[in-house]
């Protein structure tokens, strides 16, 4: 037994037929009947199986009408159904991906009161989408940044098809502030949605390991420059990439073909650069610039053998992580 596909012609085709058909029998019999018993033009019989030709055209005529208009309106009706059907559709994924992703979405009318909460607020900042529910977003916010919230509602509501990001900070049912950040985008005018579309995202972990970075640093930079044993950074990442080209083409030993090669020494030498350096160096080479300082270690280590830099080399080529001399 065949199936008719739903957006096939045939789907539109026999419901028209047999709408045709009923119609046009019913249409038939009632006139014959009038054409019987009204106009009296002959009997009944003859009226249903052999009307005159004029009668039967324009019977006929109704007939073909009424199938080319059901076709239309079966048409019509199969197209709205199915872009309804497809709306339908998109919504349930939109609402499925909202409920189950790990962001936060909400929306809020230009009053800035929240109508919609997505469940993820509870995994991130333990409200339930019922207490949040018809209250003011900035009652989340931390006090410090409503201001700043009120103006990114007021540019969402003046751009009327731009996302525009959002950094804020939240503060969750147990009073700490959290770090989120995201999008807001004006869908004001969309008749499902009629608000503004927030979808945040917690960075609190990111935020605070940057934080924790920069203490870091700082703390290693300090203890760098007020160091009293000198200490200087040297830059051997050029090397690096000579020596891996030499690696690529099959060169075994570094040092062997180093010993062959004298003059390649004094050409990677040239390419260590001095990135940073602390009073005590200055102090320690008698300089009192960069410059100065760089000639004087420069003075230094060609008044020694080259065989100390064959070794860092050796050191960088066979990837130890320590070396001393």
């Amino acid at each position: 037994m065949a199936i008719m596909e739903k957006d096939s012609p045939a789907f539109v085709f026999w419901p028209a037929a047999l709408w045709t058909l009923s119609t046009g029998a019913a249409f038939w019999f009632l006139s014959a009947l009038i054409d019987t018993f009204v106009l009296g033009v002959g009997p009944l019989w003859q009226q249903l199986f052999l009307p005159d030709s004029k009668v039967l055209f324009g019977r006929l005529l109704f007939v073909v009408a009424t199938f080319f208009f059901s076709v239309a309106i079966y048409r019509r009706v199969q197209g709205t159904t199915n872009h309804f059907k497809n709306l339908l559709a998109q919504q349930q994924r939109l609402n499925t991906l909202i409920k189950k992703s790990t962001d936060i979405t909400l929306i809020i009318n230009e009053q800035g009161l929240c109508h919609y909460i997505s469940p993820a607020i509870t995994e991130i900042l333990g409200y339930t989408p019922e207490e949040i529910a018809g209250k003011p977003f900035s009652q989340i916010v931390l006090p410090q940044h409503h201001a700043r919230t009120e103006q990114q509602l007021r540019q969402a509501i003046n751009e009327q098809s731009v996302a525009l990001p959002i950094a804020l900070q939240i503060i969750d049912k147990w009073g700490d502030t959290r770090h989120v950040e995201g999008s807001i985008a004006n869908m004001l005018q969309v008749p499902s949605i009629a608000g503004m579309v927030i979808a945040l995202r917690d960075v609190t972990a990111k935020v605070d390991a940057e934080a924790a970075r920069d203490q870091l640093q700082s703390k290693y930079q300090n203890l760098f420059l007020k160091n009293e044993v000198a200490i200087w950074e040297e830059d051997y990442s050029a090397v690096y990439q000579e020596l891996k080209k030499l690696r690529e083409i099959g060169i075994e030993s570094i040092t062997d073909y180093l010993h062959r090669n004298e003059d390649q020494v004094k050409r990677l030498a040239s390419m260590v650069r001095i990135n940073a350096f602390n009073q005590a160096t200055l102090i320690l080479f008698n300089a009192t610039s960069r410059n100065d300082f760089i000639w004087h270690i420069n003075e230094v280590i060609s008044s020694q053998s080259p065989s100390l830099f064959l070794e860092q080399v050796d050191a960088i080529w066979n990837g130890r992580k320590l070396f001393q001399t």
